[in-house]
């Protein structure tokens, strides 16, 4: 399945109104007896979900625009499975993450053995191609940090999902972003006379 054909398919699905649902559509794709499935969430951030079998190590990991758990459950055709989620979680790299979707479900249509763990580890791969050095974590990063997770502990009380908004470890422009809105923390421990800049 190509790209464009991915792209005319999640152009079909609604987004939902409810918080923390997300729509899905069937690929044609089927792995492990159950169908390869592409959605978008409530904040309109797209999903692509491959069977995940039964057993084995959780997988859970963030990047800069990309977001993968399994398993993930869902109900799909009236039956509950688990999937590998993989989703987009900067809109901006949408059509970066559907090219990417569309080698997940040509991995997964390969064979039925094992989708989701072969889609993990092309994950994987990818993650490890483009991962970057991470400088020394010193005073400031910590303390950095440290305004980040107050922002977030604030956040939390109103939404339970607010982690879902945080990118700041991941090297995004903003610390916290959720749709159109953004969040960019910045943190001292001067108490006077520290002024700061904020350019985007």
């Amino acid at each position: 399945m190509t790209a464009a054909e991915l792209e005319e398919l999640w152009a079909d699905i609604p987004i939902p109104n409810e918080a923390d649902a997300t729509a899905v559509r069937a690929t044609g794709v089927t792995a492990g007896g159950a169908d390869v499935v592409i959605g978008a969430d409530h904040l309109g951030r797209l999903h692509v979900m491959v069977p995940f079998g039964a057993g084995g190590t959780p997988i859970s990991f963030r990047a800069a625009g990309l977001r993968a758990i399994a398993p993930r459950p869902l109900i799909h055709g009236g039956v509950r499975r688990s999937y590998l989620d993989v989703s987009c979680t900067r809109p901006e790299l949408r059509a970066v993450f559907i090219r990417l979707a569309a080698d997940l479900v040509s991995e997964a249509a390969k064979s039925d053995a094992d989708a989701g763990r072969r889609c993990a580890s092309l994950l994987d791969g990818w993650r490890d191609l483009f991962g970057t050095m991470t400088a020394a974590f010193g005073r400031q990063q910590a303390v950095g940090l440290l305004g980040e997770l107050i922002v977030l502990r604030e956040l939390a009380r109103h939404r339970p999902n607010a982690v879902d908004t945080w990118t700041g470890p991941l090297g995004g422009i903003h610390d916290f972003r959720s749709g159109s809105q953004a969040i960019e923390v910045k943190a001292t421990l001067r108490r006077f006379g520290r002024f700061h800049t904020i350019s985007s």
